[in-house]
């Protein structure tokens, strides 16, 4: 991987793409104890935990999984789960601010680059070095495996959050690495600081691809306008709803990864990358999802959310 691999614009590398998408997936699977292969051409490394608080609780959970080329040992994807117990959605919902504080090299990195302190407490060991974080094995893994020269940080929903403070984190210490990173269903992570030191500072607006369906809630959050936060990375659209259902708040099904996985993974093999048709819901069982050209319905009002819904 170089920093061409992914195309310029908003199209998606096919391998690339299908690489990540079967990493995040084996993430959850591994997460749940069921079987999971690697992607095609790589083999597994190693597991990551991260450390979640909520409410005075602490707790371990596996969070992702690292894997290398069986071709090209210098080519690493590490792959990041999105939320699965309370003690993450707790995190999800906390938006109040706080600063991002990078592993290593933190006297040279700017300040005041604001992120959400849920996102960042998943993240990071700053506050706790009792137990070792997501942000510590990553690193103590990459200082250790010193043949890492491409690295690819992908994730879905919280794990793409997490891919992405990730991103920066790498990007802010590893100046050799070849860093990109793709993410689905990503909620947005920081302010506007943060948005500008990703992406203009550090360049990684071109080598980051942040894949969206328009149907999906999580992407609107935390809000723009009102909370001040900001997206990174250039915008993939997708755009697919429960079939005849287009008007319903099926979140589950318009936020599910093996979702994303079915329609991405279409929609790169044709040029325009738009997939249109109908598939089986993975959120549930006997429905049917349809994909359709993004822009081409009316797409739900957010702002009536209502969280008594099936997001998952």
């Amino acid at each position: 991987m170089t920093k061409s691999d992914i195309a310029d614009g908003t199209d998606l590398d096919r391998i690339m793409t299908r690489t990540a998408e079967k990493a995040v997936l084996c993430a959850y699977s591994d997460f749940a104890g069921k079987a999971w292969d690697p992607p095609g051409g790589y083999y597994f490394d190693t597991r990551l935990f991260a450390r979640v608080t909520a409410l005075g609780r602490k707790s371990r959970e596996k969070f992702g999984l690292i894997f290398i080329s069986d071709s090209d040992p210098t080519d690493v994807v590490i792959a990041i789960r999105g939320t699965q117990t309370f003690k993450e959605w707790y995190n999800d919902a906390w938006f109040k601010k706080t600063d991002f504080i990078p592993y290593l090299n933190r006297k040279h990195f700017p300040k005041k680059v604001k992120v959400s302190a849920g996102f960042f407490s998943i993240y990071s060991d700053i506050d706790d070095k009792s137990v070792s974080s997501l942000q510590s094995e990553i690193f103590v893994w990459l200082q250790r495996y010193s043949k890492a020269r491409r690295v690819l940080v992908c994730g879905h929903s919280l794990g793409s959050a997490l891919a992405s403070l990730c991103t920066l984190d790498l990007a802010n210490y590893f100046r050799e690495y070849s860093i990109q990173s793709i993410t689905f269903a990503s909620p947005r992570v920081g302010g506007q600081v943060w948005q500008d030191t990703y992406e203009k500072k550090f360049d990684l607006k071109s080598v980051t691809k942040r894949i969206v369906n328009t149907y999906d809630f999580v992407p609107t959050v935390p809000f723009k306008k009102v909370m001040k936060y900001h997206h990174i990375g250039d915008e993939f659209k997708c755009e697919f709803f429960v079939h005849k259902e287009w008007h319903s708040k099926h979140y589950g099904s318009y936020h599910s990864m093996p979702n994303y996985d079915e329609v991405i993974w279409k929609a790169v093999a044709n040029s325009p990358q738009v997939w249109t048709g109908l598939a089986d819901d993975h959120a549930h069982k006997g429905w049917q999802i349809e994909s359709v050209e993004p822009g081409s319905t009316e797409l739900p009002d957010f702002e009536s959310f209502n969280i008594d819904t099936d997001l998952e």
